[in-house]
């Protein structure tokens, strides 16, 4: 912690933007921003299925939830997953030596956990507290808002579970066999 706040406030911009590093802070930092454009193209990818493709008119009467919002959660996740996990092998978490295969299939692992939390907390959120088809300011739209929330909280477990395990020195092993 020490280490990044000095890189921070001595505007260390080299080391804590370019550097390799095993910083968790720093990589938390970049990770930040990693999950910020992840995040943009989910969302993005949600609200379009959801508003712009009709998912939102999805009506499937065996279901007591809003498929198509789950549905529309999906693809956003795997086009979120995809572009966190090319940016976060170049910038965050770099290792060379790596088996390419099992890195990636253990990521999505870890993001496929991310997308049920996510969709539960969509789920949950729809039901409990927010109505779907109203807007926040009359300018975003309610599943924007519901997406946002749930990522974050997927976003959390992400980082958490790819650095203390993924990540960690025994799983670093278990990626170079």
């Amino acid at each position: 912690m020490k280490e990044f706040i000095s890189l921070l406030f001595h505007l260390r911009f080299k080391q804590l933007l370019v550097l390799p590093t095993q910083n968790t802070f720093v990589q938390f930092f970049r990770f930040i921003f990693v999950g910020g454009i992840a995040t943009v193209v989910d969302v993005l990818a949600v609200t379009f299925s959801y508003e712009m493709l009709g998912f939102k008119n999805l009506d499937l009467p065996r279901f007591d939830f809003d498929v198509g919002l789950l549905l529309a959660g999906t693809i956003g996740f795997v086009l979120g997953l995809a572009v966190n996990y090319f940016i976060s092998i170049i910038w965050v978490f770099r290792n060379q030596n790596l088996n390419r295969v099992k890195e990636f299939l253990s990521f999505a692992v870890i993001g496929v956990l991310g997308l049920v939390i996510k969709l539960i907390v969509m789920a949950l959120l729809e039901r409990y507290v927010f109505d779907i088809s109203i807007f926040l300011f009359g300018v975003i739209p309610m599943v924007t808002v519901v997406s946002m929330i749930a990522t974050l909280v997927a976003f959390v477990w992400n980082f958490v579970a790819r650095k203390f395990i993924l990540y960690s020195t025994k799983g670093v092993e278990r990626l170079q066999k």
